[in-house]
């Protein structure tokens, strides 16, 4: 988590290129909204920007619905 940065230029290409070390065929970093992004709806990068509350429950809702949908 960070603070107030803007995600899309500044941490999301870090978790793209250290992605990129990891496997031949990374996954993307895709926006859910704003300044929320996640890679396969198991790794969420969020910042803390209008509410750190909003934004953590809004991660933690996608995920817990992303496991009931697997089952």
């Amino acid at each position: 988590m960070d603070t107030e940065l803007r995600m899309k230029d500044k941490l999301v290409p870090m978790f793209e290129q250290e992605l990129g070390k990891r496997s031949c065929e990374p996954s993307p970093v895709l926006r859910l909204e704003r300044e929320l992004f996640h890679v396969q709806e198991r790794i969420f990068i969020v910042n803390a920007k209008e509410s750190v509350k909003r934004n953590i429950g809004e991660v933690v809702g996608r995920y817990f619905r992303s496991v009931a949908a697997q089952r």
